[in-house]
């Protein structure tokens, strides 16, 4: 229920229906900001991040349930060069192109959860993405987390939050951008095209069909979108 920009001096407004944007006040050396359903983040120039809102699932910082309108430092990340959130928590690349991640998300196994710590098996990301999983502990919001790597392949958390753990997603080639939906991902790729996989209950994969995403093997295999020129791509919860 509210929107956010990051303005050209380095300062963030946000804002919700209703009311005019505000700046969110501290932040004026800021280079990216993510927001999530319950929290915002930003990162600073220096690489640290802030966050703000709801830390019902310790998005801001380990501890108690407590909301801050005023962006709280979230300790244990240090040189982070990329930062993505989504319902329930939130994921940095690092210097050291590692992933480093807080609040409640799932990315192989175990599970991750505050405060900061590193994601195995991760060295080399190019850019990640978050996506909402209410399928995951019975309705509580838990976040599937995507990963670029800089040789161009994709891995991501299984949807259906399965033991398998993480994927790598075959079939992709010329991998520029990766977007999580809700129960989707897609790539654009150099070529100005895109692909998707996951869920296509709603058409949401964008070639046309409208069929349900039941078993890994149909999960985690791309379709091309029936577009071109795509210069720019990005998921919502059903489309």
């Amino acid at each position: 229920d509210r929107a956010c920009a990051l303005l050209y001096d380095h300062t963030v407004s946000c804002w919700k229906p209703g009311h005019s944007a505000a700046p969110v006040s501290g932040l004026s050396d800021v280079v990216q900001v993510a927001l999530g359903e319950f929290a915002g983040c930003a990162l600073r120039i220096t690489g640290s991040v802030v966050c703000w809102g709801s830390n019902h699932f310790q998005q801001l910082a380990p501890g108690p349930d407590f909301y801050s309108s005023t962006p709280v430092t979230v300790p244990g990340v240090d040189g982070a060069t990329q930062i993505a959130m989504s319902g329930a928590g939130a994921c940095a690349i690092l210097q050291t192109t590692t992933v480093t991640c807080w609040g409640d998300v799932i990315f192989h196994d175990p599970q991750i959860t505050a405060p900061a710590e590193s994601v195995p098996g991760i060295s080399d990301a190019k850019q990640i993405t978050l996506s909402e999983n209410y399928y995951a502990n019975e309705g509580e919001p838990n976040d599937n987390l995507c990963v670029l790597f800089n040789d161009g392949a994709v891995k991501c958390e299984m949807l259906d939050n399965s033991s398998t753990g993480s994927v790598s997603i075959s079939g992709l080639s010329g991998v520029a951008h990766i977007a999580y939906g809700f129960t989707h991902t897609c790539a654009t790729l150099t070529n100005a095209t895109a692909q998707c996989w996951g869920d296509n209950s709603y058409g949401q994969l964008g070639d046309g069909q409208t069929v349900g995403c039941f078993w890994p093997s149909a999960c985690y295999t791309p379709v091309t979108v029936n577009l071109s020129n795509i210069q720019q791509i990005d998921g919502g919860e059903h489309h």
